[in-house]
């Protein structure tokens, strides 16, 4: 494991445990919220997926 991989684990962790996405950020230190949005959905992309069918859209 290296120290990268460590990181794509507690982002996972903490997404896992409900922290908003914008904690995680800050957290990993990225300087923009995009970058953590595109590696969480890398990391965890069947849950990403989920939520999007459950959501409802307003057309």
């Amino acid at each position: 494991m290296h120290p990268h991989g460590l990181l794509h684990v507690m982002s996972y962790e903490l997404m896992m445990e409900g922290i908003l996405v914008p904690i995680i950020h800050q957290q990993l230190g990225h300087t923009s919220l995009a970058t953590t949005a595109r590696s969480l959905v890398h990391i965890v992309p069947k849950e990403f997926l989920v939520a999007m069918q459950g959501r409802e859209y307003d057309c």
